[in-house]
């Protein structure tokens, strides 16, 4: 079976496809074709080509061959031409270890990684993919030998073998610390060192690096130089980890300040950065977490610091100012409604939102709505920030007039609700449970009865409570 397909944006008369789309082959190829409608260069043919090839690779088809050829002097239009030998689908058969394996079968396999269906990448891949795995879980002189491939008569199955050298599991025998300037920071930064007969895996030095500089930058040592090495002794299979650190001064808070923020209240921004009083280490951890908590708020488009060192104090440390730059996202609007019911008519409305009441994060709302059968009033105030992270408590009161076709309604509501978001494990999308008490008072009057005088025309009232449940997809 042959086709030949050539379409209205094509760029490409590709011909010989049969399971896979000729569009796929040419989306594959869309910048070096693009490149040959601009250049007519033979290399950009070849790169087409072989992008196409990938693309058919990537899907399971091995065997796929792909020519490119310019296009013929009786093209209209001149367009360059592919001619597509797909070959079969080859799936993954059975997959067979051999040699010191030191990890089970299966855990090899899942270290592999192979799909379905068979792919170049994943040929070339897997030993290196497991013998990575094996270096961290120990083998540090793991190596795999290159995949050895044996098809079945259509070649469309692959068995593969591997052969593994897994040699020793290392350990670590000792990690130490050599240190200059303070010498009480040792018990707290040994206390941080992996245990003799720990697994001992590539990166093991520069993790224990990285361990010891956060600890020290939290300290408030933010200028520590923190370096590691290894020596590995490859016939007692064990490592030893020194590690190199220079603390240098300590940084303390001495004040913090704000640049912009005009609508932002001082004490919105202490609480956000609660952790960084003034005459305390000024940690990095904390002053990360009041930067990603300010701008999470979604209230600034720009929320940046700055550091400001000051001369040394007599204890050695060196005060500093911390320096926090905001640019505010525009927090207020007023939105407008018009519309036209048939019994309504005419109707229409306006509100106006806050995000950012009294510079508090508070989100305040007011809005009044009429029409030619009555009129209402709303207003209503969110706290994201009073009952803690991922909790939002609000205070909603309506008021409304109605003229109804037999009778006239009256009603005033307050809504109290309180809502809490929460990331289950077993969904990747967030879930918020809200939960709400709504007391209503209401009155009838006006009423159109068969009999003068004979409905009952008194106030009533109403209580309920309400649970809603809400995944955010």
């Amino acid at each position: 079976m042959l086709f030949f397909v050539i379409g209205c944006n094509s760029q490409a008369r590709i011909s010989g496809t049969q399971q896979v789309s000729a569009a796929q082959l040419e989306e594959a190829a869309r910048r070096p074709l693009t490149s040959w409608q601009h250049q007519q260069r033979n290399a950009d043919l070849v790169d087409a080509a072989a992008a196409m090839h990938d693309r058919l690779d990537a899907l399971g088809y091995v065997w796929a061959v792909v020519d490119g050829f310019p296009p013929d002097t009786t093209d209209e239009p001149a367009l360059p031409r592919f001619t597509v030998t797909e070959g079969p689908r080859v799936k993954v058969g059975d997959i067979t270890w051999n040699g010191d394996l030191a990890l089970s079968r299966a855990a090899l396999t899942e270290l592999a990684h192979f799909g379905l269906w068979l792919t170049t990448a994943d040929i070339d891949e897997a030993p290196r993919r497991v013998t990575r795995g094996l270096r961290q879980a120990g083998h540090l002189l793991a190596s795999v030998a290159p995949a050895h491939l044996q098809w079945n008569a259509a070649r469309d199955v692959a068995q593969i073998h591997l052969t593994v050298s897994a040699g020793p599991r290392f350990k670590v025998a000792e990690e130490k610390i050599e240190m200059t300037g303070e010498q009480n920071l040792r018990p707290q930064l040994i206390a941080l060192l992996d245990a003799p007969g720990t697994i001992a895996h590539p990166r093991l030095a520069s993790e224990v690096a990285a361990r010891t500089r956060g600890f020290l930058f939290n300290l408030g040592y933010r200028q520590a130089t923190v370096e590691s090495t290894a020596q590995v002794d490859e016939t007692q299979a064990t490592m030893v980890v020194t590690v190199v650190i220079n603390p240098g001064t300590r940084q303390t808070v001495s004040s913090i300040t704000i640049v912009g923020g005009r609508r932002t209240s001082r004490a919105f921004i202490d609480r956000e950065m609660r952790d960084l009083a003034p005459g305390q280490p000024l940690s990095q951890a904390a002053l990360d977490r009041a930067i990603s908590s300010l701008a999470l708020t979604g209230l600034y488009r720009r929320v940046q610091s700055d550091v400001i060192l000051g001369p040394p104090a007599t204890d050695g440390s060196v005060p500093t100012e911390v320096r926090l730059l905001l640019k505010e996202n525009p927090t207020q609007r007023v939105d407008l409604s018009v519309g036209y019911g048939s019994y309504e008519q005419l109707r229409g409305g306006a509100e106006y939102i806050d995000e950012h009441l009294f510079g508090r994060g508070l989100r305040f709302s007011t809005g009044v709505n009429a029409s030619l059968k009555g009129w209402g009033y709303n207003a209503g105030i969110q706290d994201p920030y009073l009952l803690g992270p991922g909790r939002r408590v609000g205070l909603d009161v309506e008021y409304s007039e109605r003229e109804e076709p037999s009778f006239s309604h009256h009603e005033s509501s307050a809504t109290l609700s309180v809502s809490q978001k929460a990331q289950p494990r077993f969904d990747p999308v967030p879930y918020q449970v809200r939960s709400t008490y709504t007391f209503t008072r209401a009155k009838d009057f006006a009423i159109g009865a068969p009999l003068t005088d004979q409905e009952q025309t008194g106030e009533y009232t109403t209580s309920a409570i309400g649970l809603n449940l809400s995944r955010d997809s």
